[in-house]
């Protein structure tokens, strides 16, 4: 639990770093793009921690960290990961409320997702054939 616990200041520490930087125009873009980033490398170990560890949160507490990580996903522009994250939670039983967020969330992912240039598509679509073929040669 201390892990857990460590990782979630982490991540907000690093997000904080990045979004108030950016909002006073303290740091420099890159700056930014590094803290958003590492806070997102601390969000998705704190989701496998809560995947592996099930019993430990109740849903409201998963769906809330969950919530966070696919904002800072979000923000980080990894749609995908968001929406991986959205997922879920969602397949978790969250709060009314909380879920009506994720959703809203996902809708705003699923428009970035799809302003994504078409030959970007192909390229991920045969990445994902192509694992998909080494994966069952295995």
């Amino acid at each position: 639990m201390k892990e857990f616990n460590e990782l979630i200041q982490k991540a907000d520490f690093h997000y904080d770093t990045a979004y108030f930087g950016r909002k006073k125009q303290s740091l420099s873009t890159q700056e930014i793009t590094d803290n958003f980033g590492k806070a997102m490398q601390y969000w998705k170990l704190a989701v496998e921690f809560l995947l592996v560890n099930p019993t430990l949160f109740d849903e409201q507490t998963k769906a809330i960290y969950c919530q966070q990580a696919a904002a800072t996903a979000y923000e980080c522009g990894e749609f995908r990961e968001c929406e991986r994250i959205i997922a879920l939670s969602l397949c978790g039983n969250p709060p009314v409320s909380i879920a009506v967020n994720l959703r809203k969330l996902w809708q705003k992912a699923l428009k970035e997702i799809n302003k994504l240039p078409e030959n970007m598509l192909k390229i991920r679509a045969a990445e994902t054939k192509k694992d998909k073929k080494v994966a069952l040669q295995k």
